[in-house]
């Protein structure tokens, strides 16, 4: 509105129309127009980038987290069975589904996994769980160096998996 009454006063009074515009200072200059700026290039190549990111996100989703937790207290225990470590294994359900989980160690010759309570592999819709896992070797295993780092696979029933790694302790 302010645009329109100063070009109707500039009128009436008989000089040049535009004194209030929208316009840039290389505008007002006579400089052309240039239409590929760093703004018009970066801006698209950016929103570019994150849409790529937020595809990918969403297309390599996993139906399901886990991760294994190291318990508190004595790092290891030694039986007449081998070594023992305790752990947690924090299963989280993502799928719409009830889904049954199962822990299997990559190299079954290596050590053993047993679920303490196997109820809690059973994990509802969008629920999760703390599930205590007791892990025996031989004491071969950790032997010169007082650890070694292991993969086991966690499976869910609707054929999910998932591959993790973690440290087992055990005298030097």
């Amino acid at each position: 509105q302010c645009i329109d009454a100063c070009d109707s006063v500039m009128e009436k009074v008989g000089t040049p129309q535009g004194l209030i515009r929208y316009s840039s200072q290389d505008s007002i200059a006579g400089k052309a127009k240039r239409m590929f700026r760093a703004r018009t290039v970066v801006y698209p190549l950016i929103l570019a980038g994150v849409m790529t990111g937020l595809v990918f996100a969403i297309a390599t989703k996993s139906g399901f987290d886990a991760r294994i937790i190291r318990n508190t207290g004595a790092p290891f225990t030694v039986s007449p069975a081998g070594i023992s470590n305790e752990f947690k294994v924090r299963l989280v359900n993502r799928t719409d589904d009830a889904q049954v989980y199962a822990i299997v160690p990559d190299d079954p010759e290596a050590f053993e996994v047993e679920v303490i309570d196997e109820g809690l592999m059973e994990i509802e819709p969008g629920g999760s769980h703390l599930v205590p896992v007791h892990i025996t070797f031989q004491s071969s295993l950790t032997r010169g160096v007082g650890s070694k780092i292991v993969t086991a696979t966690i499976s869910d029933s609707g054929e999910n998996k998932r591959t993790v790694e973690f440290s087992l302790l055990g005298p030097e």
